[in-house]
């Protein structure tokens, strides 16, 4: 297998806030164009193969752990997040060809 290095990411260029909202807008965007790709294996229509795959990203992302939090706070950065993942899903179902 060829192997490649890792990244390295400087956290140092900006605040920490700064940082994660450039790397969540980023990766969402990333995310759409994937999703875009995958679609386009099954003739960007919507169909039971989104649903498949919306299924298992929010059961992998319900098991998260996140450390450092508290159990309260936890829970509402991983909805946050389950959020704005199911809000991207959504979004980009709206954009595919509905099938009749």
């Amino acid at each position: 297998m060829n192997e490649k290095k890792l990244t390295p990411v400087d956290m140092t260029a900006g605040t920490a806030e700064d940082n994660y909202a450039a790397a969540l807008v980023i990766m969402g965007h990333s995310f759409r164009i994937l999703l875009g790709k995958v679609a386009e294996q099954h003739n960007s229509q919507d169909g039971p193969w989104l649903d498949e795959l919306q299924d298992e990203l929010v059961l992998e992302a319900k098991g998260m752990i996140t450390e450092g939090f508290s159990i309260q706070t936890d829970a509402a950065i991983v909805k946050f997040g389950i959020d704005v993942l199911q809000t991207t899903l959504d979004a980009f179902r709206r954009s595919l060809v509905v099938k009749d």
